[in-house]
């Protein structure tokens, strides 16, 4: 009989992770989601690709009563938790009550999250204790080796790939696509100082900028800012758009030519691998774990300098570029490694 993981949080976030049931299927295993219902296409997503799942309004009580209901009567062996705020301890001390193996994931800012003392007091507290922890991200994993050296495990994002067949990137509308969240770490003033170089200018590129949070931005000084510099930019001809963030962002990959991702951090980015995976090609920068995903095959990885932005677009986008071989090897390198994780060595079974 498979043993049942019970996983709980935030929709956005197991929404991003669709991937994941297909792979604990293969092993042997069945897994039931309690989400928080949220979004209307959220929620329709998940509908579609996940027939075990509990939707939730986001209520403290709510949640925590379905959780414990779950818990009550399906006895799962894992409880997988999707969470790093203030129903962390919550979800955690059931999942002990019920004698089950606790697993956290940790997606990504959970350590440089502001947080009050106790929140702060709670999330630490569970990262020790908790049994198994599971990162996205090389440098989660080596905060999380900070406080536990065992049961730490990296599994870098993996992502489903487009179904049917991906457009040819010379019949796609947008040339160049930055598509994530506004932050000041992503430094894109190299960018925007790069477009303003004549040879630059003269390519006529149609750029689109997603990633704004009007309702809740993450930092909304640099969300300004970048603003500020759009706006100059199509003051001086340049064709540039901006878009508020977007959960479903597959229509932009598919109808870009190039992916930019400036940032310290690339392996393993969610949107650089569904935009390789969707045949972009990436400018990245050099930042931690580029080499395991971007190579001279499928893109390209500069400094973050705009005399390096200028080069690279300058060479992508000239008559006789190999963009086209570039987007297949992207995609290639997308399908054979990072479009299905094996999760056996957190739920120690056997393929």
């Amino acid at each position: 009989m498979s043993e049942l993981i019970l996983s709980v949080g935030h929709e956005r976030f197991i929404l991003k992770h669709m991937y994941h049931q297909e792979n604990l299927e293969r092993l042997g295993l069945k897994i039931h989601f309690i989400v928080r219902k949220l979004r209307p296409t959220g929620i329709t997503d998940l509908k579609t690709n996940y027939q075990n799942i509990t939707f939730v309004t986001p209520s403290f009580w709510k949640l925590l009563f379905a959780t414990y209901t779950k818990l009550y009567k399906q006895r799962p062996k894992f409880i997988e938790i999707y969470e790093t705020g203030r129903l962390t301890l919550a979800y955690f001390l059931l999942g002990r009550l019920f004698r089950c193996t606790t697993v956290l994931v940790l997606r990504g800012q959970e350590f440089e999250k502001k947080r009050s003392f106790f929140y702060s007091l709670s999330f630490f507290f569970v990262l020790r204790k908790i049994d198994k922890v599971v990162c996205k991200e090389q440098n989660l994993f080596h905060q999380a080796m900070k406080h536990r050296s065992q049961n730490v495990y990296l599994i870098g994002n993996s992502v489903r790939l487009p179904k049917g067949q991906v457009s040819k990137n010379s019949k796609r509308n947008i040339d160049i696509l930055y598509l994530n969240y506004i932050r000041k770490e992503r430094e894109l003033v190299y960018f925007f100082e790069a477009l303003k170089n004549e040879n630059v200018k003269d390519l006529n590129l149609k750029i689109v900028m997603v990633g704004f949070s009007p309702e809740n931005p993450i930092d909304t000084k640099y969300e300004e800012q970048v603003l500020k510099w759009i706006w100059e930019a199509s003051s001086n001809g340049v064709d540039i758009d901006f878009v508020n963030f977007t959960n479903e962002p597959l229509g932009f990959f598919q109808d870009a030519k190039v992916f930019i991702f400036p940032s310290p951090v690339i392996y393993a980015n969610h949107s650089l691998l569904e935009a390789m995976g969707s045949g972009c090609v990436p400018i990245v920068t050099q930042g931690e774990g580029v080499e395991k995903i971007v190579n001279e095959k499928n893109g390209i990885s500069i400094e973050n300098h705009v005399d390096e932005w200028v080069k690279a677009l300058l060479t992508l986008f000239k008559k006789d570029s190999n963009l086209s071989q570039m987007s297949i090897e992207a995609q290639i390198k997308i399908e054979q490694q990072f479009s299905n994780n094996d999760w056996s060595c957190v739920y120690a079974v056997k393929d």
